[in-house]
């Protein structure tokens, strides 16, 4: 297995907090919010968890690995996945929402290293470019002498407002840190 450097990503919180967060010895997650009311993290440091991708269920080339199933990837590859039961319910073939990735089709594992809740607004710019959102720039010919041409967005910006987007009302999140190992 070849091992991935650590990866970061967000989840937004199913409750959001009112009244901030604190750290508390009286709950069992140990983080609460201002009112004493516990905030269960989705992910505890050390859990193992697979990554969910695009992927098709596939019977290998006919005369080869009878009985057995496969599982394809928009990549191009191709794993060998054995019998694994309630494989019927995928005809074979059609591309699959990571959504309904089931784990023993999955390729890519990760290892929780850390969650813990964040205010999106206190996202840093490190956390947004490790996240994956980058700085913006105009590419359009003839405007390199306008101020707003430089730098549109930051990626701290850009991250927000696709937070914005993606989650509308939801200011605070969990930060997960993790690393993971492809295999």
């Amino acid at each position: 297995m070849k091992s991935v450097p650590s990866l970061l990503f967000f989840k937004p919180m199913k409750k959001e907090p009112h009244a901030g967060i604190r750290k508390s010895p009286f709950v069992p997650s140990g983080i609460e919010d201002g009112h004493g009311r516990e905030l269960k993290p989705p992910y505890r440091p050390g859990e193992k968890c697979y990554v969910r991708e695009v992927w098709r269920p596939e019977r290998p080339i006919k005369g080869t690995y009878k009985g057995f199933l496969g599982t394809g990837y928009k990549d191009g590859a191709f794993k060998l996945t054995g019998w694994p039961s309630g494989f019927e319910a995928y005809p074979n073939g059609k591309w699959r929402s990571p959504v309904t990735m089931p784990q023993w089709a999955a390729r890519s594992f990760v290892t929780v290293l850390s969650c813990e809740p964040v205010r999106v607004s206190e996202v840093t710019e490190e956390d947004a470019i490790r996240y994956g959102v980058y700085q913006f720039h105009s590419q359009s010919k003839g405007l390199e002498d306008k101020p707003y041409y430089r730098s549109l967005y930051s990626a701290q910006e850009l991250f927000r407002m696709l937070w914005t987007l993606k989650h509308p009302g939801k200011e605070w999140a969990w930060r997960v840190v993790s690393e993971g190992n492809q295999g």
